[in-house]
């Protein structure tokens, strides 16, 4: 059975990419990724992204319908926010959790990653500061216990008890 684009109904064409093999629509430049595809093609590298989308020939944007077939399983596809909060919007089959890409889209996907990845680097520093207060709070904690600990133990001793 051939695959039909879920934008235009082209007839999608296999085309293979980094060692994998992406079916494109020849019309409006569409993409798509079988499950695993994307991740196996880019390997989660914005710079790969990059690449993949220049290999890419760039088409025009169709209007499409808001509900789109998989070109898979003809499921109907459900639309999120590509990093969960990003504006650039995908299309995934819950069947079999293939991908489409619109033209543009890979592009949006890298800067994006590169952008979630700066903020990752942020974050990471002001984790590790965050990681270091808090064990030197234990530490300190740690030090009082142990205190405390032989004030017991010394008053425990006089009186001849042990606990």
């Amino acid at each position: 059975m051939s695959r039909r684009c879920p934008e235009d109904g082209a007839e999608l064409q296999p085309e293979t990419h980094f060692g994998v093999q992406l079916d494109i629509c020849p019309d409006c430049g569409g993409v798509w990724f079988d499950d695993g595809e994307l991740l196996a093609a880019s390997h989660n590298e914005a710079t790969r992204i990059r690449a993949l989308d220049a290999q890419i020939p760039a088409h025009q944007k169709t209007d499409s319908p808001n509900f789109k077939k998989c070109p898979a399983d003809g499921a109907t596809m459900e639309e999120f926010a590509y990093l969960y909060k990003t504006p650039v919007r995908l299309d995934s089959c819950p069947v079999c959790l293939g991908l489409w890409v619109q033209d543009g889209e890979l592009m949006a996907m890298a800067n994006a990653l590169e952008e979630a990845e700066k903020d990752r680097g942020d974050l990471t520093a002001e984790h590790q500061a965050k990681v270091v207060a808090l064990m030197a709070e234990h530490e300190n904690m740690l030090g009082r216990h142990k205190m405390f600990q032989r004030v017991i133990g010394f008053f425990s001793i006089r009186r001849g008890s042990y606990f």
